[in-house]
Order: C-alpha cells, then structure tokens, then sequence
C-alpha cells in the first residue's frame, strides 16, 4: 500500500527474548503487522516468516511424486482431494458459520466427499461401491461413537484460545458439534484406506 518502499529499522528488544530461529538475515521476506496508536502512529511488527514460496515447491514436489508412484490413481487422488478442499471451503465451512449443526453438516460434506474420492482414486468397479458403502456405515458407526463419549468426557469443544476468538467472533457456532465434525471428517482417510483394503 502506501508504505511500499518505505525502510524500518529492526531492533531487537532487551525484555523480549528472540530465538535463532526468529532472527533475520539480509534477503529474508517477512509478514508485518500494523498497529496504530490512539495518534495514528504506526508501529509496525514482525508476524512471521514469509514461507508461501518455499511452501508451493514442496506441494509441486508432493504432486510430481503422487504421479510418479501411483499413476492414474494417484492422479485421481490428488483431483479428490481437491474436490475435499472445495467441498470443505464452499460447503461445510459457510454452512457452520451460518449456525447449522456442525455434526449434520459434517456427515453430509464427508458423504459427498467419500462419494467422489473413492471413485476418483478407485474407478468405477463393485468393489468400489462395497468399499464406499462400507465406509458410509463405518462412519454413521464412528459418529455415534464420537456422540457417546463427547457425551460421557463432558467435552465443550473449548479446548484451545482460537476456539475461544471464534466464539466471540460467531457464537450462534456449536463447538461441541464443531468438535464432532472434526472427527468425522478427521475418521475420514483411516475409514476409506481400511474398507478399500478390506474389500
């Protein structure tokens, strides 16, 4: 914005301990944060590392390896779990921060997900429809297990300080469902890999 090109000068504070880790050399990319005081005056302070290049090599590497060993059926793997990411970010997600019950919408997401997933990476065959009905079973199995003991260990779902920002943030959202989504989704991979091996 108006600040690019704009020189800062780094000091690293005496009451703030700073790892190796943490300290910068010339040439490293940064995340800035920006405050400003009751004046207007900006202070600006380091976030993080700025990892995305770094990131995007590895995921290229991650896919040329999928190709490589596994084909066509890793191919269709990798298309599956973007489809996961898209059913994940345009339908779960939106449908839990409207106040939907996370575990319902949960269920559904995974279904679909599971749906196109195993018929992506398995083709179209009997045994892939037994494994995917298997794995739908598995999982109405695991939801209710996941419902008892939520229910028997008291679990709220407030387990970490994020959870609580987004409770302040969007309290219509049921964190004990949002827990229970999470393992479902979670029980997700270990389900489809065990039923598609057994069938």
């Amino acid at each position: 914005g108006n600040d690019k090109e704009k020189t800062l000068n780094l000091a690293y504070g005496k009451t703030t301990r700073t790892s190796e880790s943490q300290k910068l050399s010339q040439g490293d990319m940064v995340v800035l944060n920006v405050l400003k005081d009751q004046g207007g005056k900006k202070q600006y302070i380091i976030w993080d590392k700025y990892r995305l290049p770094s990131l995007l090599y590895v995921f290229a590497s991650f896919i040329i390896f999928v190709i490589v060993i596994a084909g066509k059926k890793g191919l269709g793997a990798l298309i599956g779990m973007g489809i996961s990411l898209m059913v994940i970010l345009s339908f779960i997600v939106p449908q839990i921060l409207l106040g939907n019950d996370p575990l319902f919408i949960s269920i559904v997401g995974s279904i679909i997900i599971l749906t196109v997933t195993i018929y992506l990476a398995h083709g179209f065959s009997q045994r892939t429809t037994v494994a995917l009905l298997a794995t739908g079973v598995s999982l109405v199995l695991t939801g209710i297990c996941a419902v008892v003991s939520v229910s028997l260990a008291q679990l709220s779902g407030l387990g970490t300080e994020e959870v609580y920002f987004l409770q302040l943030q969007n309290n219509t959202i049921n964190l004990q469902g949002l827990l229970l989504g999470g393992m479902i989704i979670g029980a997700l991979g270990v389900l489809d890999d065990i039923t598609t091996t057994q069938a």
